[in-house]
């Protein structure tokens, strides 16, 4: 069983996002608020020396979505993050 260190909570946007009361650019606006905001995000840019890249990467991809993107857009950089979260042990709450 996985320890995990750190928990996203994003349940409630992502319920919002299932039932299409906001687009695939405004859920990921909303991960990029929370992820830049969170424990993980200050302790990952102090144990790789003010910035990882990684995770640098998937947040500008996220920033990038545009309003004509699609849900679809958005599960590819998701894969990334999902990822990233799984191996430095952040518990991505999504249902």
């Amino acid at each position: 069983m996985v320890n995990w260190k750190y928990k996203l909570n994003l349940k409630e946007d992502w319920q919002k996002a299932e039932r299409k009361e906001i687009t695939a650019k405004e859920l990921a606006d909303i991960i990029v608020d929370k992820i830049i905001n969170s424990n993980f995000y200050c302790d990952a840019k102090e144990k790789y020396n003010h910035q990882d890249y990684e995770l640098e990467d998937i947040i500008d991809e996220l920033k990038g979505m545009g309003a004509d993107d699609s849900f679809d857009d958005f599960d590819v950089i998701w894969d990334q993050f999902y990822d990233w979260a799984d191996e430095n042990k952040v518990w991505v709450v999504i249902i």
